[in-house]
């Protein structure tokens, strides 16, 4: 949580967004991390039904931070997809997705449980 509110420019109002489940527990959790950050001047918890058990949105002045882990690693695969050279990303496979003819064929990975294929 230090790490993404130290991502916010403008840390003069903050407002994080999260699961009432969680919201009680961040609070007490919070306190001090809060007095940590430099300009922060007015943080506020807001629960929040809409967002999943364990997700967090920090919003201040017009920036907007999705702090769960899935924003993270959303991010962190836009970042991998940016970084790739454009004939590695020539066809984008979603979850599901038949194989095609041109793609390589993998060996499967060894089961975890030991057991032999």
């Amino acid at each position: 949580m230090r790490h993404a509110l130290l991502q916010v420019p403008d840390r003069r109002r903050v407002v994080l967004r999260m699961h009432p489940g969680d919201a009680a527990h961040a609070q007490e959790r919070l306190q001090g991390l809060t007095a940590e950050v430099v300009g922060l001047e007015h943080f506020e918890i807001t629960a929040d039904a809409a967002l999943a058990r364990g997700a967090c949105v920090l919003q201040s002045q017009g920036t907007r931070i999705d702090a769960s882990l899935a924003g993270c690693w959303e991010r962190l695969g836009n970042e991998l997809l940016a970084l790739a050279p454009a004939a590695d990303c020539a066809e984008i496979v979603q979850p599901g997705d038949a194989p095609t003819a041109s793609a390589p064929q993998v060996a499967p990975l060894p089961s975890s449980t030991g057991a032999k294929p």
